[in-house]
């Protein structure tokens, strides 16, 4: 993505300014600084890749988990048939 648009779009997202207009009296401009654009066109494109964002950290934290837990596991000697067997023998109804 060219550097230019991606600064651009920053700037956009950063440097909002807003007023609000109540019973015909519009108030002092005031600075935005946490909103989504309604209306925008690139709001959905935003939101779609934040999310895919999200999502790859969170999969990518539980992967790194599971491998620590599998090593750890395999220091201590520690099969998954033997947790397994211990889950059941605590909770038979689940």
């Amino acid at each position: 993505m060219c550097p230019m648009f991606l600064r651009l779009l920053l700037y956009m997202y950063t440097h909002q300014k807003l007023r609000v207009k109540w019973n015909g009296i519009c108030s002092e401009l005031f600075d935005v600084t946490n909103v989504v654009k309604q209306a925008g066109i690139l709001s959905p494109l935003l939101f779609c890749i934040y999310i895919d964002v999200l999502d790859w950290l969170m999969w990518a934290a539980l992967s790194e988990m599971y491998m620590w837990v599998v090593l750890v596991m395999m220091t201590i000697g520690v099969s998954w048939r033997h947790l397994v067997m211990q889950f059941v023998k605590c909770c038979p109804s689940v």
